[in-house]
């Protein structure tokens, strides 16, 4: 439980959100929502550009992503999911309901789990058992979430299942392979979820086409390339 008491800690913080914009939500105009989800939208842009300067090699991420995509097109992970929750290849919210599950739990889990705080915490907790940076974490979920809740509706709920398992995934991957985690590498992760916050981002607008999920794979393939890249180097 030491390694992912962090994790514990920040999906009770994104349920009371969900819980209290719910309860503001009927409250609130359809214009807020709107103009809510294009804030959130421009605040992808941006942290997304912040995290994706922090590579030192950007081939990588680029790899990283193309790959990402190439295993979600054999998986049909984009085309199930959109089967599953009826919702077509943009995230505008003007583009059909938004009140949509599939958007809110799609926009909610991609601005719980793409950033520094939920890669560098999460192996952070498993490596060291260090939860502080989960907890701050926690505090912005709580803030996104509730903003979220607001703009999408009771689908950000649905969040805290991905949050879980990526996250306690990311911890137990920690106390594996916490000796070989090098402060590059963990930048080259951070600006690969860079990207995805800025496809993200472009996706809330309505630019259709972008495979964000598909995307999100590529985070995985990052240090089996890192290291093929360090061993070709040093060869």
């Amino acid at each position: 439980m030491n390694i992912i008491n962090g994790t514990i800690f920040d999906i009770v913080l994104i349920l009371a959100a969900c819980l209290i914009g719910l309860f503001f939500r009927s409250k609130a105009k359809r214009l807020v929502s709107l103009n809510l989800f294009k804030v959130m939208a421009l605040a992808a842009l941006v942290s997304g550009i912040g995290m994706g300067l922090k590579s030192t090699n950007i081939l990588l991420p680029m790899l990283a992503l193309i790959g990402g995509v190439i295993i979600g097109d054999v998986l049909k992970v984009e085309t199930k999911f959109r089967k599953r929750y009826n919702i077509d290849s943009s995230m505008n919210p003007q583009s059909a309901d938004v009140n949509s599950i599939g958007k809110a739990f799609v926009t909610a889990s991609m601005f719980s789990l793409i950033g520094p705080m939920a890669i560098v915490g999460s192996l952070q907790n498993g490596y060291n058992k260090d939860p502080s940076i989960l907890l701050i974490k926690g505090g912005f979920d709580f803030v996104t979430t509730l903003v979220i809740t607001l703009a999408m509706g009771r689908g950000t709920a649905l969040s805290i299942i991905p949050v879980f398992f990526v996250q306690s995934l990311l911890s137990l991957l920690g106390v594996i392979l916490g000796p070989f985690l090098t402060t590059q590498l963990l930048d080259e992760i951070t600006a690969t979820g860079g990207l995805i916050l800025i496809a993200l981002g472009l996706s809330l607008l309505g630019v259709k086409g972008l495979k964000v999920l598909s995307m999100l794979l590529g985070v995985f393939l990052i240090p089996i390339l890192y290291y093929i890249s360090h061993t070709l180097i040093d060869l």
